[in-house]
């Protein structure tokens, strides 16, 4: 299942690498959560194109990025029409052990060491040299931030060491630190001795409740002693909790537990309230009798963050739905989610007649992504499909995941593709038009349906699961089908999963003279 986020050609000139880079750093930035992996590909992606801007008679005239996800690994495709060399021809990955000489002054080694894996596929008079490099594509499950201000080192370290499993920890030695430190940071919770040089702890606290950004990240106090008016002092500046030095590695662990988990009920509870006002407005949206079509739809969410949502909208010959998965798994991403529904809902009513084709939609909304100042700033993938009689489908896609064709004896990923709404200005999406005859269902979903497993090996087990399901339950009714399937999602990934995540299946609905004429 490859998802195609980024597709780019330009001609060479000397500001090609400089172009090319900062269009996939807007990529990477909204997908590859790795920050190392991130600077690596950026770094293949600029020793490849000044390799082949620099170097061979004859030069070339032109090259093409492509950048894709599958389960499995992130994809950098980068083709050019000059003169072929072969990265794969170096295999030391010892960049100690390779002199300039050696590499000929194009960072060949280089390329290996920053890469899980290179392809290299020389051209032809009718294709272009082609390299492929591949980085494992790892999600770790998401780990909470704890910071750790403490002016003793000992104490400091014993801390750190305390939380390391559970955690990731920063430090700072006082509360002038730690300031900084939650300015340049994502923090859960500060874990702050009162006592301190420079900035105590109490200061410390009333400073962050001053700034927009952290005044409600969790505060627990360490102290080495009772004193009550120092605690009455604390209490008032809003701490949620406070720990008398010397404390145990348990009782650490029990007490942070307990504030973080406090946080995430109110705050769930708060999400879920303004999730159900605002939800209730986009179920309309989601279709319900379609002509010549039977649909299924099934959702799935993590309770917060991100959001997948499902438009529709009759056109003159059939239907227009649009599949919007936004990225992001906080309530920003949640707020942009339902500023892009109101947007693509508008759009695809106020059309003239109606007549709006699933193409010409991604290209409104990509071309809004990019001039709007508020929608510029979430990423999101989309899939807009036409739903027509007699079998007929049409559809457009933008970094979406490929929807499957399935029949009684095979399924194939439907080849429509294209980039990230917004990465550009005026992109175009390419329509792929089939026709489905007795028998064939389609499949579309968002990428929470495999995301949702933990790691690489488990996402590629829930996705042979899921095929296989699919695939053996070809002859049910559609909605058995669905339930069977999603049977199999939710005991895979248990109540609640990683990611939002929308399942659809189509059919079409044929009269006996379709069916004939489809034969």
């Amino acid at each position: 299942m490859n998802r195609l986020l980024l597709d780019y050609r330009c001609d060479v000139d000397p500001g090609s690498a400089g172009r090319l880079r900062k269009l996939l750093q807007q990529v990477l930035e909204a997908s590859v959560g790795d920050r190392q992996c991130h600077n690596n590909i950026l770094l293949c992606l600029s020793e490849i194109v000044s390799n082949i801007a620099r170097h061979g008679e004859p030069r070339a005239s032109y090259l093409r990025l492509r950048f894709e996800q599958n389960r499995q690994h992130w994809l950098l495709r980068i083709s050019d029409d000059g003169q072929a060399y072969d990265p794969g021809q170096h295999e030391t990955l010892d960049l100690s052990a390779i002199d300039q000489e050696s590499e000929h002054g194009r960072g060949i080694a280089l390329i290996h060491a920053c890469c899980d894996r290179v392809d290299y596929h020389p051209g032809s008079e009718d294709s272009p040299n082609s390299t492929v490099c591949a980085w494992r594509n790892n999600i770790q499950a998401e780990r909470h931030s704890v910071l750790i201000v403490e002016d003793e080192a000992v104490s400091r370290r014993l801390l750190a060491h305390y939380l390391s499993d559970d955690y990731d920890t920063f430090a700072a030695v006082d509360g002038e630190e730690a300031l900084q430190i939650l300015v340049d940071n994502d923090i859960d919770l500060v874990l702050s001795d009162i006592n301190m040089p420079s900035m105590d702890g109490l200061t410390l606290r009333s400073e962050i409740t001053k700034n927009p950004g952290n005044e409600l990240v969790p505060f627990v106090f360490l102290t080495g002693n009772e004193d009550d008016d120092l605690c009455d002092r604390a209490a008032s500046l809003g701490i949620d909790d406070y720990l008398i030095k010397p404390v145990s590695r348990e009782k650490l662990l029990k007490h942070i537990e307990r504030v973080l988990h406090r946080r995430r009920q109110v705050h769930d509870r708060l999400c879920h309230r303004i999730n159900s006002k605002i939800s209730q407005s986009y179920a309309s949206c989601k279709p319900k009798d379609l002509p010549h079509w039977n649909i299924v739809v099934e959702q799935r969410n993590t309770g917060a963050g991100g959001g997948d949502l499902l438009l529709s909208q009759p056109i003159n010959d059939g239907t227009l739905l649009t599949l919007v998965d936004t990225m992001g798994h906080d309530e920003t991403a949640k707020f942009f989610a339902y500023a892009y529904g109101g947007f693509i809902s508008g759009m695809m009513r106020s059309a003239p007649d109606s007549a709006i084709r699933c193409h010409e939609l991604l290209q409104h909304l990509s071309q809004a992504a990019f001039d709007d100042e508020l929608l510029s700033k979430a990423t999101l993938t989309a899939v807009a499909f036409e739903l027509g009689a007699g079998g007929e489908l049409t559809l457009a896609s933008a970094a979406h995941p490929q929807p499957l064709l399935v029949s009684a004896d095979s399924i194939d990923t439907i080849p429509v593709e294209g980039i990230l709404p917004g990465l550009l200005p005026d992109s175009t999406f390419s329509p792929v038009r089939l026709t489905l005859k007795p028998g064939q269902r389609v499949v579309l979903f968002t990428d929470g349906l495999v995301e949702s497993a933990d790691d690489a090996e488990a996402r590629a087990l829930l996705e042979h699961e899921i095929l296989t399901a699919i695939k053996e339950t070809t002859a049910m009714p559609l909605d058995r089908a669905s339930r069977c399937i999603m049977k199999v999602f939710d005991d895979f990934v248990g109540s609640t999963p990683n990611d939002d995540m929308t399942f659809i299946m189509i059919e079409p609905n044929l009269s006996q003279t379709e069916v004939v004429n489809a034969r």
